[in-house]
């Protein structure tokens, strides 16, 4: 539920041949949504945030004030995923008055890998943001979230080292994984022989890693 991707397809209508309609998916936080959710927010038990960065949407501090202001923020868990591009200290202030939040760090994978799966990341800034996420205590429950695709899996051994080295700041973080359906090339049924051999042998590093 990309925008970038979105945004491109509706420019090249081509593309959505081979990905999905994202373009009639993806939904644009606007200041009619956020007064309409008030009217409801006496009903709301949880609220999941998402982007692009969800940290840097202006209509969700100003939603986050309202409920915090309204004292409904303790009754309402909040799940909101990230991909760590920025810290934003009042942003994480915000959410400290919720019952309870998980939140979700996408990391699909590290150094220029993952600055090719999400054009426009600074790895040396997600990295420094990750870590410290990454010291979060309750009302936080931590958990990262491996989209895996091709790209993904050509450094998979890397992924996981850095992966495992956050078990060492928090080893109360949880995780999720799952393969990439579309865009419909990325999809791993889709690697040619050259590339599975690559994938195959980071596979096998990475468990590697995880039985020492």
């Amino acid at each position: 539920s990309s925008s970038e991707i979105a945004k491109e397809i509706r420019e090249h209508p081509e593309l959505d041949t081979w990905s999905y309609n994202v373009s009639d998916t993806v939904l644009y936080t606007t200041e009619q949504n956020i007064e309409e959710l008030k009217n409801i927010a006496k009903e709301i038990e949880i609220l999941c945030l998402t982007g692009g960065e969800p940290l840097l949407i202006k209509q969700y501090h100003s939603f986050l004030d309202y409920l915090i202001e309204s004292g409904l923020c303790k009754n309402i868990r909040v799940d909101i995923f990230t991909n760590c591009s920025v810290y934003n200290q009042k942003f994480m202030e915000k959410l400290e008055q919720f019952r309870e939040v998980n939140f979700i760090m996408s990391i699909d994978g590290i150094g220029k890998v993952a600055e090719y799966i999400r054009y426009g990341t600074d790895w040396n800034i997600v990295e420094k943001n990750i870590l410290q996420f990454a010291n979060l205590k309750k009302p936080f429950n931590l958990l990262y979230n491996t989209a895996i695709s091709q790209y993904t899996l050509f450094d998979v051994s890397s992924l996981a080292k850095f992966l495992f080295s956050l078990y060492e700041i928090n080893n109360g973080l949880d995780s999720r994984c799952y393969s990439v359906v579309n865009p419909k090339p990325l999809h791993i049924d889709n690697m040619s022989n050259t590339h599975r051999k690559i994938a195959l042998e980071q596979i096998d590093k990475a468990l590697d890693r995880k039985s020492t």
